[in-house]
């Protein structure tokens, strides 16, 4: 998966492609070619957006990085949301890759912070969270 993600984001969308197809079936999962392909030329957006919303196996870090990758930053929250008590089904580190950037604008992020206890934590060493990242004071 990590793999996957630097390969998009150097644009390299066929080596993504094939790695896929590699990860298991002799197509990869429907919703990453169909990911691949939005994201290459705006085509089948739809399409990954129902393929992925269907796929059981699609972990939630998957999830969250695909449908931010679809631009469905309320669908990234609903899964965010579903992770609150259930913090070890992904890093937390996960939250501020590259591609969750546009989800951390928005209000649910702040919300998620406080709901695993991120931003509470944060307090006690004097740093808080803005709209341009981690403020500590000192």
């Amino acid at each position: 998966q990590a793999r996957h993600r630097e390969l998009i984001r150097q644009g390299r969308l066929e080596e993504a492609r094939r790695l896929g197809r590699q990860d298991g079936t002799a197509a990869g999962p429907a919703w990453l070619e169909f990911l691949l392909d939005c994201l290459g030329s705006g085509e089948n957006c739809a399409a990954a957006d129902t393929a992925l919303a269907t796929d059981a196996a699609a972990s939630p870090r998957v999830q969250l990085v695909a449908w931010s990758l679809l631009g469905e930053l309320d669908k990234v929250g609903e899964v965010a949301a579903r992770l609150v008590g259930n913090i070890g089904a992904f890093e937390t580190e996960l939250l501020f890759i590259a591609e969750l950037g546009k989800f951390r604008e928005q209000p649910a992020f702040r919300q998620l912070l406080a709901d695993i206890g991120i931003s509470a934590y944060w307090e006690t060493i004097g740093c808080r969270f803005s709209e341009s990242g981690v403020r500590c004071d000192g």
